[in-house]
């Protein structure tokens, strides 16, 4: 099995491997992911209760070569309801994400599908992804649980003919997956809030490759079984009257186990266990009172570790600098902009972006409109 068809695999299994977070304002991206702003949460099945407006929640970002849009409203049904579209519906290959949101009470449900593309580096491609999460708030002691389950294909052909003779390729992927999680209150300490979040999960892929040239054929089977558990402890302080700090300190563990069949009746089996510490900070506040808003955030990758059955590895630490801001027209308008302005690494140093380089590929507009 080529690596063309690993990548296909993993990316497959990585994308069904818990919940579905499809859309992300500009604020939390620039923050490091340490504040959420209302087009973070009204598609989230626990924080979609904190959402910060009336009657109804118009989001969409203004990028030109896609289309993403949501919807919510706490009025218009006898439930709370909300809607998420990203995707490029004039294009035939293109990858479509849509969601659908039902909240009441301290309970919310979202089904989420994702289809596409239908073309990959030059093969045929059919795909289609559907995931369930559930949500329930302050099930005991304020703490809020979350889980879901996904199933997912994908599949792929294609033939090339040399000397005379076609030689086809079909592979077809199935991919389950189960994840669940929960947010425990640890403590009040002035302005300062500190939870611990827990969130695990499993997911089993199995990829079938069949080759055939001319009347010879031979299959092969690749099956991945992975667990991942990531705790996490974040604190959200409240520096001054218009200023927040935010701080994320997660370690992913995840366990994979690899089982490669030819047809021959012999298995080879692999093992490979990751740990990647990751450290986000995150400061957010007005500039001008209700007006402007500035956002800034660093992601620190400590050194992750890399087991598997021959040897151990290990990366180097890395940091990722975020800066953008919210320009706040009125009480019920914000446009947020952010941009990643500078990587370092300790093997490679420094690495700024060129203000082309942002503009065309680093900075993005996000717009949510109140009613």
């Amino acid at each position: 099995m080529n690596m063309k068809k690993s990548l296909l695999t993993l990316a497959a299994a990585l994308l069904l491997a818990g919940t579905v977070t499809a859309q992300q304002t500009n604020t939390h991206w620039t923050t490091a992911g340490t504040m959420y702003a209302d087009g973070d949460k009204f598609m989230d099945v626990n924080r979609w209760q904190d959402s910060d407006f009336a009657s109804a929640l118009l989001f969409t970002d203004l990028k030109m070569n896609s289309i993403t849009m949501g919807y919510a409203t706490k009025t218009m049904f006898p439930v709370y309801a909300g809607i998420f579209y990203n995707g490029k519906t004039w294009e035939d290959n293109a990858t479509n994400t849509i969601s659908v949101i039902v909240g009441k009470d301290s309970m919310a449900g979202k089904i989420t599908f994702t289809t596409g593309p239908k073309s990959l580096a030059g093969e045929n491609v059919d795909t289609i992804h559907m995931a369930l999460d559930f949500g329930m708030n302050n099930v005991s002691d304020n703490i809020d649980v979350h889980g879901g389950v996904s199933f997912g294909t994908a599949s792929t052909s294609n033939e090339t003919t040399v000397a005379g003779t076609t030689r086809k390729t079909e592979t077809g992927n199935t991919v389950l997956g189960i994840s669940g999680g929960a947010r425990i209150p640890l403590e009040v300490k002035g302005t300062a809030k500190v939870a611990a979040v827990i969130d695990a999960g499993y997911t089993a892929d199995t990829t079938t490759t069949t080759e055939s040239s001319g009347s010879n054929a031979s299959t092969g089977k690749l099956n991945n079984r992975v667990i991942f558990i990531t705790p996490t402890v974040t604190v959200d302080y409240a520096l001054t009257s218009v200023f927040a700090y935010g701080l994320k300190v997660s370690v992913p563990f995840v366990f994979a186990d690899t089982i490669t069949s030819t047809g021959s009746g012999s298995d080879t089996v692999s093992h490979n266990h990751y740990i990647s510490p990751v450290i986000r900070n995150g400061i957010s506040g007005d500039l001008v009172a209700n007006k402007l808003k500035l956002n800034a955030g660093v992601t620190t990758n400590l050194p992750a570790i890399d087991m598997d059955d021959d040897k151990n590895t290990s990366t180097s630490l890395s940091n990722t600098y975020y800066a953008g801001c919210v320009l706040k027209l009125g009480d019920n308008v914000d446009i947020d902009t952010g941009a990643s302005i500078m990587k370092a690494s300790a093997t490679s140093g420094y690495a700024t972006e060129s203000l082309d380089d942002l503009w065309k590929t680093s900075m993005y507009f996000t717009v949510s409109v109140k009613f």
